[in-house]
């Protein structure tokens, strides 16, 4: 047998809702401002730490033992987007070349620009260090040919001012087969 429940009295609603507003600081009481202050403060420091790791992680430390430098083709390659080349650095001189040119690279500009030539063809770039610690950089191969650090959305660095990067990148690429 199914049982019906009952609604509750309206008194006993009002009161609810009269106990739990009552709970509630005033909108311009102490608490609520110091409430809205802190908010305001942890939103502005967010912003401000965000800010900070985009620029900083814009570095990739020296130390590095090994990077992994990966090619994926753009839309007219075959197959579109996919893998083309991978290899596997750990030659001290090669890693500390590709750091460098890295770090020599110039900001990437403000505004608004045209890319005609990005297909979305890019190298991704991965540094392992001996404490566990990894870096991953993405540089767009064609287009704006924006430098990429951490995972971010946004370009940091501007690798077409500096073509050295593209041509290693792709000398490294060439004397290793995909994996």
């Amino acid at each position: 047998m199914k049982r019906l429940s009952t609604p509750a009295p309206a008194n006993r609603v009002l009161a609810t809702q009269t106990r739990r507003s009552a709970e509630l600081p005033e909108l311009t009481s102490p608490r609520y401002v110091g409430v809205r202050t802190w908010i305001l403060l942890a939103v502005i420091g967010v912003t401000v730490s965000c800010a900070q790791t985009v620029a900083s992680a814009g570095v990739v430390r020296d130390g590095a033992t090994s990077v992994l430098v990966q090619q994926y083709g753009g839309l007219n390659d075959l197959p579109p987007l996919g893998l083309i080349a991978s290899v596997q650095v750990s030659d001290p001189s090669e890693i500390s070349r590709l750091s460098s040119e890295l770090k020599a690279l110039p900001p990437f500009p403000s505004g608004t620009m045209n890319c005609p030539m990005d297909d979305g063809s890019y190298f991704a770039i991965a540094f392992s260090y001996g404490d566990g610690t990894s870096a991953k950089v993405k540089v767009e191969a064609r287009g704006c040919q924006g430098v990429y650090f951490g995972g971010s959305t946004q370009a940091t660095y501007w690798a077409a001012k500096s073509p050295d990067l593209i041509d290693t990148l792709k000398a490294l690429l060439a004397h290793r087969p995909v994996r």
